[in-house]
């Protein structure tokens, strides 16, 4: 079993041989480290943050368009109790349809 880890090391640092007084760099050392049963995992928790901030964002979105929305919808019904306001018919529907319906 030792052999076939030891291979796999190998194979992971892309090297032939074991090196010779020399320090890996830290990226082999990160792939050494990075054996199957670990990868996945890493891979996984990477996802579900990828997932987490998109979730993220389109809540925010979606929180500012239901404001944008109420806003918009308060102004119109303001307008439409200030046309309502004015005595004179022609005027009152000339608002009104400034507004935006009558």
């Amino acid at each position: 079993m030792e052999t076939i880890d030891r291979r796999w090391e190998l194979a992971a640092t892309g090297a032939s041989r074991p090196p010779l007084g020399r320090p890996l760099p830290w990226w082999r050392q990160a792939l050494i480290a990075l054996r199957p049963p670990v990868w996945p995992a890493v891979v996984a928790a990477m996802m579900m943050i990828g997932l987490l901030l998109a979730f993220q964002t389109v809540v925010a979105q979606g929180v500012a368009q239901g404001q944008l929305r109420r806003s918009a919808t308060a102004a119109q019904a303001d307008g439409h109790w200030r046309c309502r306001l004015i005595q004179a018919a022609d005027e009152r529907d000339h608002c009104l349809s400034q507004v935006g319906g009558a």
